[in-house]
């Protein structure tokens, strides 16, 4: 069985939503480090979530995935589910240590899949209420030197131009988690990704770069 790690070491709690092919799995790794974990240290556990790790136990990244139909509309029923859960956490929230507490949310979405739904964009909007939100978009392809293609970024820009109250005025971030020996795609966005999710809660993200610097000098 885990061990709780105590409420004053610093812990960042992500929740992640995807969708089907996104590569989610390899972009929690590739950004944290993190791997499966049998059970979340004390945030809240979200029906059906995948929970990963990094080494230090100073992220936790809850992974739920989003149903989706063959024509790529979102499928209701296991997001209200955690959403709910989301609600019912927030509403104890004052009662629970800063480590037990979640601080973030991901909204990922694969290159390609097109532009937003109306069903997303919903969605989006009712995480929203709960978590602030970072909508990350995987695969994106790029050049040697990391540029990003222009109709991503171009995406992106559109994305931001709409000011969507749930993103909060948070860039839209483009990443690629694993490089492409075949096409010669770097890995890219993974560190400005980092440090998006980790302003969404200063206080809370401060705490947890205390911690991880106690664990490498410590190490």
């Amino acid at each position: 069985m885990t061990t709780p790690v105590s409420a004053e070491r610093g812990r960042f709690n992500v929740v992640v939503f995807a969708a089907p092919g996104t590569g989610v799995r390899t972009l929690v790794q590739t950004c944290f480090g993190a791997m499966p974990a049998a059970e979340p240290l004390g945030a809240a556990n979200l029906p059906g979530a995948a929970v990963f790790r990094d080494p230090d136990d100073v992220v936790e990244l809850h992974i739920v995935r989003l149903g989706q139909t063959p024509n790529g509309a979102l499928v209701p029923s296991p997001q209200r589910e955690v959403l709910q859960a989301l609600a019912d956490h927030n509403a104890t929230a004052a009662a629970q240590s800063p480590t037990e507490r979640l601080h973030g949310a991901w909204f990922v979405q694969r290159w390609g899949a097109g532009d937003l739904s109306t069903a997303q964009m919903a969605l989006l909007a009712d995480i929203a209420e709960h978590l602030p939100v970072v909508l990350v978009v995987t695969q994106v392809p790029a050049n040697l030197a990391g540029q990003r293609a222009r109709e991503a970024v171009a995406y992106a820009r559109r994305i931001d131009a709409l000011m969507l109250p749930a993103l909060g005025g948070r860039p839209v971030v483009l990443t690629n988690a694993r490089a492409q020996e075949t096409t010669g795609i770097p890995v890219h966005g993974v560190a400005e990704l980092r440090t998006v999710t980790l302003y969404v809660a200063p206080e809370a993200s401060a705490r947890t770069r205390a911690t991880a610097t106690a664990a490498s000098r410590s190490g």
